[in-house]
C-alpha cells in the first residue's frame, strides 16, 4: 500500500477534469446515469422484497467492498433472500461487511453501521442520487485525482479523503456535472485507461 504525498485541491480537480476530457462518449453516457441506475436496481428490490429503499441500499453498500458491481448486485440479492427467507448466503465479499448488512437489516442506522468515507457516500450516492454532498472516493477516483496510472493500493488520510471529495466538487461545478457523475464518468475511464 503506497502512501502519496499532498496535491493542492485545486491541482486534484484539473486532473480530475483532465480524466473527464479523455472520456469517450461511452464512458459519458453510462457516468451520466451510473447512480440513478444503482438506485433503480434497489427499488425493484425493494418492491420485491417489501423492505425499506433505504435498507435495500445500506446493505449493498456494505457488501460492496472488494466486488464487482455486477457480483455486488447478486450479493445483495442473496443476502435478501439469506434474511427474509433463510436461504443459505452467498457473498464474495468480507464477513464483517456481512455483519453489517444484518444490522442494517435489523434496523439500525445506516451511515453509522457503514462508518466509513467510502462507503457512506456510496450508499448516499445511490439513495439520493441527485444529491451533491457526497463523492465516493475508492482508489480508482483517488488515483485520478492525484495522476496515478500504477496499479496497487492507496492509503488515504481524512484529509486526504476530504480534499478528494471537495476537487470532485470543484471539477464538476465547472463542468455543470454533479459530483457523483463526474467520479462515475472519470472512474470507467481510468478503468478503461489502465484496464483495471
Amino acid at each position: 500500500m503506497s502512501k502519496t504525498t499532498h496535491i493542492p485541491v485545486k491541482k486534484a480537480a484539473n486532473k480530475i477534469l483532465k480524466v473527464y476530457y479523455a472520456a469517450d462518449s461511452e464512458a459519458q453516457a453510462v457516468g451520466m446515469v451510473w447512480y440513478e441506475e444503482a438506485h433503480q436496481f434497489c427499488l425493484g428490490l425493494s418492491s420485491k422484497y417489501a423492505v425499506d429503499l433505504s435498507k435495500v441500499v445500506g446493505i449493498l453498500s456494505a457488501l460492496s467492498p472488494g466486488c464487482t458491481w455486477d457480483q455486488n448486485k447478486k450479493d445483495t440479492i442473496s443476502a435478501l433472500e439469506h434474511l427474509i427467507h433463510g436461504t443459505p448466503i452467498k457473498v464474495s465479499t468480507y464477513g464483517q461487511f456481512v455483519l453489517k448488512a444484518r444490522r442494517i437489516f435489523g434496523g439500525e442506522d445506516v451511515p453509522t453501521v457503514l462508518n466509513g468515507p467510502k462507503i457512506t457516500a456510496f450508499y448516499f450516492n445511490i439513495l439520493r442520487p441527485e444529491c451533491d454532498e457526497h463523492v465516493c472516493v475508492d482508489r480508482h477516483a483517488f488515483k485520478v485525482a492525484r495522476g496515478i496510472g500504477k496499479a496497487g493500493a492507496v492509503a488515504l488520510t481524512k484529509k486526504q479523503m476530504r480534499d478528494t471529495q471537495e476537487a470532485y466538487k470543484i471539477a464538476a461545478h465547472q463542468v455543470g456535472l454533479r459530483p457523483n457523475q463526474l467520479q462515475a464518468i472519470t472512474w470507467i475511464t481510468y478503468k478503461k485507461i489502465y484496464n483495471r
